[in-house]
């Protein structure tokens, strides 16, 4: 929706206004939801590195739609103007502006850069650390004041460092981009806030690749915008989705292929969509503002690889509608802030590329009125017609172990040890898993005592390790680089039976009652039968005592540090959970060259085993909140001037889960999922905190596609390029299982292997 104040005349002259107070007309709301006012308003001239320009095109976001009705307390400051989506031209500039000057054509935008900030040097973000959006924000950085105030003296407050409801605002340089003096200012309007936020979400957020496949939910500007931007880099099928039909016409302009109302549908929106794209999505955008939209959206992208954006403003308190164990699907969340574009670096070209007609901004505009009639504008919006057996001890019995049919292999169990994820399953905390009798154990290492038909890649006698997250070599996941999920046998605790005939290969000794598998291996037992998906075969010399680890905990997080994260050389990293996972995470990012490695536990006494895997500073949370009251995230961030580049959750906790989410650097920050996390609870997270930069991920096995890596991952390991000394801390018999259990408990044990 668009609104024009002078279509006349571009090139004025401002000698007689430059370095004076102008009185300008701008709309004014004084409360929340009340009609904004045609004021006289005094716009004060420029100071050092501030721009006055004078607005000529300006247009109504959702976002104003959001502060005008006050959704957000915190966010209330009245009388304000608002606007942030304008075009216009540079009326004058204050001390120290050098790169515009008085007439040209320029465009504000709310996520300003400065380009002197870490944030504007780094390619990793678009934020910037000065000028980055902030709803709070109400006057100009440099002297806290506003450039605005009524006839009598009161001040008027700034929005998104751009208040462009009005004919003149004030802007620090940081905010106005200079764009090509031919271009046609009505339709660049749009490239302030909604179509950049949208095409660039498609384009630099989730970089949609050729043939893929797209949903969007909430086909207002910013949808529809993802649409073109999807379209534009060759998007196989655009998936629509909206309550208001009339959306629909226009996203075909767009490229939109199918379109869903979910009204008409008798299912969930993203189980059609499930049905539609044979999985799900490659990507979808969440543009809705709306948290059970959220869910829908994250659900329908293609486990293993999914990618969902989150471009919506959530202004409801509620938290991210996930559980953390659901991000361990392989599917990914990430908030995107102005599309990812750095906005004056970036956004020249792009409207360059919209000048030649790269990107279609045809439709976009679908009303245009005078200023005066502005609370009108907002009607249209409103009104959807403008676009714009738990914890018993384990007991040793004698058990049939029935040989291996077509693709299993039965391997004899040197090696076991135990992981939190058996004591979690052990003590039944998730009701959904609990089956028994069940032989738990997934850490092992053996030889293979026989192969059932078709199994050419292992014989009998050969040294392996078996997975839980399974690779058959063959399904459209494994033979995707884009994730080490498997369709058959990815990691499934509530899974207790073989793939091929749905029983079970383990009976009682009398053979009348069967008992069950556990993630696809069950190692606790001298003999066990596993899918050949499941086994991986290592080098004949390979030790088979410390190849043990590989089939888990230190894969898991050691791959963590190098797939899932791919530390970089200097970087910082915080690590909340010293076990083993932890640990071997520390040990990863070590061998990556990382500059600080921050160790977080309550038991100080894993801090000394930290220091031999590279860990170079520790913090226990119980001595902190002795010592002052700053929580874990706010030390990380004094330590590391900002916070650090990767943080790995170990723990499985969900309160901990957030400080690793807070400890990271806005703008770039990643944290990587790895604990497991037994309650109901979701995840401890506002939407809107995705929109600072930070992402977060869940890890499965360290992203190691087991059969394939696995083996090199192994002769790493001999080399000695990769140090697994100091890991097995206690080695006990199989007999002894209940106290290896209990050590681990007590937290006394990184991994206790037990002896067949």
């Amino acid at each position: 929706m668009g609104s024009s104040f002078d279509e006349t005349s571009h090139g004025f002259t401002s000698l007689q206004t430059a370095g004076k107070v102008i009185t300008s007309k701008a709309a004014i709301v004084w409360g929340p939801g009340q009609p904004f006012v045609i004021e006289e308003v005094q716009v004060d001239p420029p100071q050092r590195m501030e721009v006055r320009i004078k607005i000529l095109f300006t247009s109504v976001c959702h976002t104003d739609l959001s502060a005008w009705k006050g959704e957000n307390e915190a966010q209330q400051a009245f009388p304000r103007i608002l606007g942030h989506e304008a075009a216009g031209v540079v009326e004058s500039v204050g001390e120290g502006v050098l790169d515009m000057r008085e007439g040209d054509h320029v465009i504000p935008i709310f996520n300003g850069e400065c380009g002197h900030c870490v944030y504007c040097k780094s390619e990793k973000t678009n934020l910037c650390e000065k000028f980055r959006v902030n709803p709070l924000k109400k006057v100009m950085f440099n002297d806290g004041k506003s450039r605005f105030s009524c006839r009598d003296g009161q001040p008027v407050y700034h929005f998104l460092n751009t208040s462009t409801f009005s004919e003149y605002t004030v802007l620090d340089s940081a905010c106005v981009v200079k764009i090509h003096p031919e271009a046609p200012l009505k339709k660049m309007t749009l490239l302030s806030c909604g179509v950049s936020t949208g095409l660039g979400a498609a384009w630099n957020t989730a970089n949609v690749q050729p043939g893929s496949t797209v949903a969007i939910f909430g086909l207002g500007s910013v949808g529809l915008a993802v649409a073109e931007g999807a379209r534009a880099r060759g998007a196989s099928k655009i998936i629509g989705i909206d309550i208001n039909t009339q959306k629909f016409v226009t996203g075909q302009l767009m490229g939109v292929t199918d379109f869903i109302n979910p009204k008409d549908l008798d299912q969930p929106v993203h189980e059609k969509i499930v049905e539609m794209t044979g999985g799900g999505v490659d990507y979808s955008f969440e543009c809705a503002g709306n948290l059970e939209v959220l869910r829908e959206a994250f659900l329908s992208t293609h486990d293993g690889w999914g990618l969902t954006v989150i471009l919506g403003i959530h202004v409801s308190p509620g938290m991210l509608p996930f559980h953390p164990m659901e991000l361990f699907d392989g599917r990914k969340l990430i908030g995107s802030v102005f599309g990812d574009f750095k906005g004056k670096t970036q956004l020249p070209e792009f409207v360059h590329e919209c000048m030649r007609g790269v990107v279609k901004l045809d439709g976009f505009i679908t009303h245009e009125l005078p200023f005066t009639k502005i609370n009108e504008a907002f009607q249209l919006l409103i009104n959807g017609k403008s676009l714009r057996g738990p914890g018993q001890p384990f007991v040793i019995e004698e058990v049939q172990v029935h040989p291996p049919q077509k693709m299993e292999v039965r391997m004899r169990v040197l090696y076991t040890s135990i992981c939190h994820t058996d004591l979690s399953a052990w003590k039944g905390e998730n009701k959904a898993q609990q089956v028994y009798p069940r032989i738990l154990g997934h850490e092992a290492a053996g030889i293979v005592e026989s192969v059932g038909e078709g199994v050419l890649d292992i014989s009998e006698g050969d040294n392996v390790v078996p997975i839980f997250n399974g690779e058959c070599g063959d399904c459209a996941y494994c033979k995707s680089d884009k994730t080490n999920l498997c369709e058959r046998f990815r990691v499934n605790p509530m899974k207790s039976v073989m793939v091929n005939d749905g029983k079970t290969r383990f009976w009682t000794h009398d053979g009348n009652q069967p008992i069950y598998h556990f993630l696809n291996t069950s190692t606790f037992v001298e003999y066990t039968v596993i899918d050949s998906a499941c086994v991986v075969k290592i080098d004949a010399q390979a030790p088979l005592r410390k190849m043990t680890l590989l089939s888990c905990g230190f894969s898991t997080g050691i791959g963590a540090a190098w797939n899932t994260a791919n530390v970089q050389a200097g970087s910082n990293v915080a690590v909340f959970g010293l076990g083993s996972v932890g640990l071997a995470v520390a040990e990863g990012a070590r061998l990556r060259g990382a500059s600080r490695i921050i160790g977080i536990d309550i038991n100080s006494d894993k801090f000394s085993k930290g220091e031999t895997v590279g860990i170079t500073d520790f913090i226990n949370p119980i001595d902190l909140q002795k010592e002052n009251d700053k929580t874990v995230h706010e030390i990380i961030r004094e330590m590391t001037n900002g916070g650090v580049d990767y943080s790995f959750e170990c723990a499985g906790n969900l309160e901990v889960l957030r400080e690793a989410f807070l400890s990271t650097h806005d703008g770039w920050g990643l944290t990587v999922i790895l604990g497991i996390h037994p309650t109901p609870r979701t995840l401890p997270l506002h939407p809107m905190e995705l929109f600072d930069g930070r992402r977060i991920t869940g890890s499965v096995f360290g992203d190691f596609k087991g059969k394939t890596q696995l083996p090199n991952f192994a002769l790493q390991c001999m080399s000695g390029d990769v140090n697994l000394d100091g890991f097995i801390t206690h080695e006990l018999p199989l007999a002894e299982i209940n106290e290896a259990f209990q050590l681990l408990t007590d937290g006394k044990a990184l991994r206790c292997l037990l002896h067949l």
